[in-house]
Parts: structure tokens; C-alpha cells; sequence
């Protein structure tokens, strides 16, 4: 039943577009497993964390509560810190649920009466405890998959045999006791010797448990009134292992891909893409058109087509619940059959089948479709599409459609998008201050929970400031003359985020002043000019050159620059260093300009187009390229964090980036000469725009402090940069 998961998970699986059979799916988390128990449900996302939802009296939530839920609620870490993560299948029974890691360890939480989670104890947990090893002594290693039942937990692991533990009353431990077991303890061989071996999955219903081996043979023990464990001759309990005969009970069921044990039925699919079921047939559930009142089927029979017609003959995977019975096809569509009183085969009625039927899609209309793996609970059902989204259908008494409500349905309904802990902020900047910084962000998105509040870190010495609703604060008790760089966390109500990336690094002393000492202009010889405490460190006048100068950037010291020729070439002077350039390659369009990074340890070059190309640790963060532009671009700046830039063009447009913020352009003005170049404000608020006769135009807290406007050049502008404030 589905109060058991394979061993293996369908993870990843898109590219297969929705039809109108899965309309109003959710947008949220993505799914890589989902499954059932008998009255919730639990799915493993593509990140491998774990969200739950419907019953939660005993704790089965995971969330460290007990309390029901109708909307998904992640399953908290060990102890109640953080959250399970590496998941990579999940199994739920009845109150009880178990995940496997990336590690091949299993966790469990939930009812623990009967020793079902496997810690050597009988208390219940509402936080996910890890399973001790055989005896009780150490931890079950080797996991590949694990299956929960009506008290009864089983394991198989990679090295191919199976453990179980829990209630034992009718020998579905399969150690050849009856005897429960608060420990995992090894399944035994049919001979009641040694270990089953080969073993590949397991499967645990409400009192039987089956194994699959690499063989694709059968074997099955515990409870066997109706014949479920399907050895074609016992009705007594099997305390071993048996293996399950065929149709005929001459030879023994072969080319089986896959197992479900569920309540006193058990089904199997093979690798034809057939479906056979044996044991109790009251309503059904066996799929062969008939009921069997309480008469035992100690064979297995073939499950026939929809209506009855033919056999089922396109099943990729099967799953049984609580006389439900459903198949995933290779169509993408699922069919049931067996009880279906509180609309759990999801035909939009309350009939029950004898014969397959195939799900109806969302509201009833046309069939649910795109659907990778299909899960049968006690009273419900719920399936995951190839774009890893759940629809759940049937009861919902306790919430365990995960829709947000308690109303039932008959039809598929859409889980609803779980609220999740906030993205990290983005775009953190620094302006330093006399003991002090001033840190600014971007706010992320929230996860669906409104953000109550950020935290800034300094490092180092970890000092910090928090807001509510703002995305600025200054951290004060910083030393002046020490670097920092800051990063910022969002919290919610469901939790806090991941740290941001770290600002630029900052030194406090003396905040930046508004007013700028000094830049260079760049001729297109390579010729240089300073103003204000802008130093000479050399130039290109005089040399060989293969394509034109058309710019220029500073080192964060002041004491060193760049100039970018228009073939992409880069010169360095000073302090500045080579990162690489676009020299020699093939250009769409040609360098016009460059910015550096703060760091200095990169730089970007922009194309007439708008292209932007990153060396060093420069980030791209957007270009025009590709853009209709009403003038060709010819300069960039760089924001003071390196989190964006501008891009400036002939005309004096601007276009900003990242972080970048417009203060103005000389866009749509006469101008007496074209713009060649732009310099940003050491805060950025503010950037000059220079002509090619050296005018400059300042905006925002740009301040003018001279230019060659109106001198003679023996060659044009092309460029500019500032000068840092230490300079």
C-alpha cells in the first residue's frame, strides 16, 4: 500500500508541459517522491528536504508539533534544529514516517508504540530521531530505501538484504519470531537460516511485508488470513519469508520490477508493463472484475484494461492502499480501482471499481495527465507529475490532501504552495563612517511568509544591526582603519534565511564626502590629463597603437589606471594589473569603455552595442546588447559595491544595472560634442558624463571640478575616471 515508497525516487523529472488535466498547479516547491499513509502524507523536494501534511496527534508532521495541518509543514532536523536535508525517499505509514539520506542512514518520527522508528525505545517523537543499528547498538548504514506500515518499519540496503523492526504479531519482522522488535533485526532466508539476500526493495502493508530481488522474484511473510503473502497454499501467518507463485500456482511469479504490500492485498507490476494482485478481494482491489467476499487468493490474477477490457498492459508502477489499488501508465495517466468511498480512485464519484478507471484531471475535466508516480493511502491518494508538482484526492478529515482545507474530493486537487524560509538579500553595499558602516540591500523573496525582519554581520568581529521592514542599518563599534565586509539574513515566521553574499569591503575612518578631488580624461592617443589630486602614473602617447583608445578605469588606490583600446586591448599604468582582455577576439561591435571593480581585482569592458565583458572577479549583471538603442553606447561606471554598473550612451542616455540607480542623463539635450565616457561617486549616488571637447556634465552628488571644454586637444576625449578619496 502506500504506506511504503520504493526504493528509488523520480527526481528531476521535467520538461513535459502541463495539460488542462493538471491545471492550477502549484508554483512553489518542487517534488521529487511523494506517498501516503493512513492519514497524511509526506514528499521529498528536488532539494532533498522533507515537507508533510494531515495527521499529526502523534507527531508524524515531523515539525515538532502535534497538531494536524492541512497545508505542507518541513519536517525539522534532529532535535527540532534546522531541517532534514539530503533526503532522497521517504516512507509513511500509519502515524509513523521514516526518510532515507545521502548518507544511507534512516530517520524516523511520529507513533513509536510498537517500536516502530527504530530508536530501542517506545516514546513517541515529533522530531525525526536517527535508527540504531541491529540490536540496538550503533546506527542501520547502507540504506537504499525504506517502507512504513501499521507499526512495522522495514529497510533494504546496498548490500542487498533487508531489515525490519516494530510490531511483529504476525511475523512481518520475517526473522521467524513473533516477537516485536524496538531495533532493526535481519529478515531470514525462506529456510529460516541466514539472511534473504539480493534483495533490491521492500514493501510493508498494514501486516505483510514483501521483498523484491535483483532476481525480480517475490518473497512475502506476516500476515497471511486472505492470502497476501501469495505462495499459492498457506492462509497461516509466515514468521519467514516465502516467494510468490504465479497465475497457475506452478511456478513462481518472475520479471517483477516492482512490489506493493497493502492491506491483506499485495500487487505486483512487471517488466511487460502487466499488473498482477493477490489476497484479499472484498471490493475489488484485486482488478480482475470481481469480488471475493472474505475468500482468500492465495494466487496472484492479472489486473485487467479499463472497463474490463483485455489486461492492463501499460503500467509503469503500482501502488495499493486500503483496498485501493492504482497504476501509473505509460501515458502519464493513472488508473484505479477497488474502494472508493470517500472518492479515493478520483473518478469523480464514490463507486466502487472492479476494473480500472482512469483519474479525472483537476475540476473534473478531461484526465489527469503528466503524472510520474501515483501513491494509495488509507482513505486517499496522491500523485506527483513529471513537473514535480502533487494532486492529491479522496478523504480529507484531517488535512491530508495538503490543499489547505478539510473538505474531501473526488477529483484531483492541487497541494497547496507551502510557505519556505526567504531567499538571502542581494545587492549589499557598504558606505563607510567614522566607527561605523552604513550597509543597504535588496530585499529577496519572502517564501510566501511576509519578512519581519534583516540581521547585518560584520566580519570581522561579528558586530551587527537589525530593521524590520527596512533594507538599510549602520552597524556601529567598528574600528577605523580595519576592513569589513558585511553580510545580511531575512527572517520570516517560517525561519531565517541563508547569509547574503558579503559586501565589498570597506575601511571606516572618514565617511566619503559628496564632493569629488580629481579624475583623468584619456585622449583617444592615450594621452592623459589629471584634475584635482588626480596623479600622472604614464600613457600610451608615443606608442604603437593596433585600434584606438576609447577608455579608461582607476585602481582603488588612485595610484594606477587602466585604458581599453577599441579592439578590446587592455594597457596598464601603475598599481592597476592585467586580467585579461577581449584583444585579438572576433566583436560584434567594438569596445567604447571599461569600468573597474572596488576591488581592483577585475574589470569590465562595454561594446557600442551595450555587450558587457567581465574579467577578474567582475560579475555581469545585464547589457544592452541585443537592444535597440537610439545612440551607440561609449562609457560605462561601476557602483561602489560591484554589484552593477551604467552604461552610457553617445547622446548621454544612461542605462543602469544590479544595483545601479538613474540620477539623471544628458539624453534628449543639445549637446556641442558627443559623450565619450562617464566616472561614477565614490558613494554612488551620482556620476559626470564627458564629451569628446571634454565637457562635464555631474549629476546626482557629482560635483564639478573642472574640465579641458572650450582648450584645444591635439586629439579628442574619449574617457574618464575618478579619483579614490585618499588620494
Amino acid at each position: 500500500m502506500a504506506l511504503c515508497v520504493a526504493t528509488t525516487t523520480v527526481a528531476g523529472l521535467v520538461g513535459i508541459g502541463l495539460s488542462s488535466g493538471v491545471a492550477g498547479a502549484t508554483t512553489g516547491l518542487a517534488f521529487s517522491a511523494v506517498v501516503v499513509g493512513a492519514e497524511g502524507a509526506c514528499a521529498v523536494t528536488t532539494t532533498g528536504h522533507v515537507y508533510c501534511w494531515g495527521a499529526g496527534g502523534t507527531g508524524e508532521l515531523g515539525n515538532g508539533a502535534t497538531t494536524n495541518s492541512s497545508t505542507p509543514v518541513e519536517v525539522k532536523g534532529v532535535g527540532g534544529s534546522g531541517s532534514l536535508s539530503t533526503v532522497t525517499s521517504v516512507g509513511v505509514g500509519y502515524h509513523t514516517a521514516c526518510a532515507v539520506t545521502t548518507t544511507r542512514h534512516v530517520y524516523c518520527w511520529g507513533s513509536n508504540a510498537t517500536g516502530a522508528i527504530g530508536n530501542n525505545t517506545t516514546a513517541n517523537v515529533d522530531t525525526p530521531v536517527e535508527v540504531k543499528g541491529v540490536g540496538g547498538t550503533g546506527l542501520l548504514s547502507t540504506v537504499t530505501g525504506v517502507s512504513v506500515g501499521n507499526g512495522t518499519t522495514c529497510a533494504a540496503t546496498s548490500t542487498s538484504h533487508a531489515y525490519c523492526w516494530g510490531d511483529n504479531y504476525w511475523g512481518e519482522l520475517g526473522n521467524n519470531t513473533t516477537t516485536s522488535e524496538r531495533a532493526p533485526v535481519e529478515v531470514v532466508s525462506p529456510t529460516g537460516t541466514g539472511a534473504l539476500s539480493t534483495v533490491t526493495s521492500v514493501s510493508v502493508g498494514d501486516n505483510t511485508s514483501c521483498a523484491l530481488t535483483s532476481s525480480q522474484n517475490v518473497y512475502c511473510w506476516g500476515h497471511d488470513q486472505y492470502g497476501a503473502v501469495g505462495n499459492g497454499k498457506s492462509t497461516t501467518p509466515q514468521r519467514n519469508p516465502v516467494e510468490v507463485v504465479t497465475v497457475s500456482g506452478t511456478g513462481i511469479l518472475s520479471t517483477v520490477t516492482s512490489v506493493s504490500a497493502g492491506t491483506n492485498t499485495t500487487c505486483a507490476r512487471t517488466s511487460a508493463g502487466h499488473v498482477y494482485c493477490w489476497g484479499y478481494n472484498s471490493n475489488g482491489q484485486l482488478g480482475n472484475g470481481a469480488t471475493s467476499g472474505t475468500s482468500p487468493n492465495v494466487n496472484p490474477v492479472e489486473v485487467e484494461g479499463v472497463g474490463g477490457t483485455g489486461y492492463l498492459s501499460t503500467a509503469t508502477s503500482v501502488t495499493e492502499g486500503t483496498y485501493t489499488t492504482c497504476a501509473v501508465t505509460t501515458t502519464h495517466h493513472v488508473d484505479c480501482w477497488g474502494v472508493n468511498g470517500t472518492g479515493q480512485i478520483g473518478n469523480a464519484t464514490t463507486t466502487t471499481e472492479t476494473t480500472p478507471v482512469e483519474v479525472v484531471g483537476v475540476g473534473n475535466s478531461g484526465h489527469l495527465s503528466t503524472v510520474a508516480t501515483v501513491s494509495a493511502g488509507r482513505y486517499s491518494t496522491c500523485s506527483l507529475t513529471t513537473a514535480d508538482h502533487a494532486y492529491c484526492w479522496g478523504s480529507n478529515g484531517t488535512g491530508q490532501l495538503g490543499d489547505g482545507n478539510t473538505t474531501p474530493s473526488s477529483t484531483p486537487v492541487a497541494m497547496s504552495t507551502p510557505a519556505t524560509k526567504p531567499a538571502p538579500p542581494t545587492g549589499v553595499g557598504a558606505t563607510a563612517g567614522a566607527t561605523s558602516a552604513t550597509v543597504s540591500w535588496t530585499a529577496p523573496t519572502d517564501g510566501g511568509s511576509a519578512i519581519t525582519g534583516y540581521t547585518v554581520t560584520s566580519s570581522p568581529g561579528a558586530r551587527t544591526c537589525t530593521t524590520t521592514t527596512a533594507t538599510s542599518c549602520t552597524v556601529t563599534g567598528l574600528t577605523n582603519g580595519t576592513s569589513y565586509t558585511f553580510t545580511v539574513t531575512a527572517t520570516s515566521s517560517v525561519g531565517t534565511s541563508t547569509p547574503s553574499s558579503a559586501s565589498s569591503p570597506v575601511t571606516p575612518g572618514v565617511a566619503p564626502s559628496s564632493a569629488r578631488i580629481g579624475y583623468r580624461e584619456v585622449g583617444s592617443d592615450g594621452g592623459n590629463f589629471a584634475f584635482g589630486k588626480a596623479t600622472f602614473d604614464g600613457s600610451m602617447v608615443g606608442r604603437h597603437l593596433n585600434a584606438p583608445i576609447v577608455g579608461m578605469a582607476a585602481t582603488p588606490t588612485g595610484i594606477g589606471y587602466w585604458e581599453v583600446a577599441s579592439d578590446g586591448g587592455i594597457f596598464t599604468f601603475g598599481s592597476a594589473e592585467f586580467y585579461g582582455s577581449m584583444g585579438r577576439s572576433h566583436l560584434n561591435a567594438p569596445v567604447v569603455g571599461m569600468a573597474a571593480t572596488p576591488t581592483g581585482g577585475g574589470y569590465w569592458e562595454v561594446a557600442s552595442d551595450g555587450g558587457v565583458f567581465a574579467f577578474g572577479d567582475a560579475t555581469s549583471y545585464g547589457s544592452m546588447g541585443g537592444s535597440h538603442l537610439n545612440a551607440p553606447i561609449v562609457g560605462m561606471a561601476a557602483t561602489p559595491t560591484g554589484n552593477g554598473y551604467w552604461e552610457v550612451a553617445s547622446d548621454g542616455e544612461v542605462f543602469a544595472f544590479g544595483d545601479a540607480m538613474s540620477y539623471g542623463s544628458m539624453g534628449g539635450s543639445r549637446l556641442n560634442a558627443p559623450i565619450v565616457g562617464m566616472a561614477a561617486t565614490p558613494t554612488g549616488n551620482g556620476y559626470w558624463e564627458v564629451a569628446s571637447d571634454g565637457g562635464i556634465f555631474a549629476f546626482g552628488n557629482a560635483k564639478f571640478d573642472g574640465s579641458m571644454g572650450g582648450s584645444h586637444l591635439n586629439a579628442p576625449i574619449v574617457g574618464m575616471a575618478r579619483v579614490p578619496e585618499s588620494a
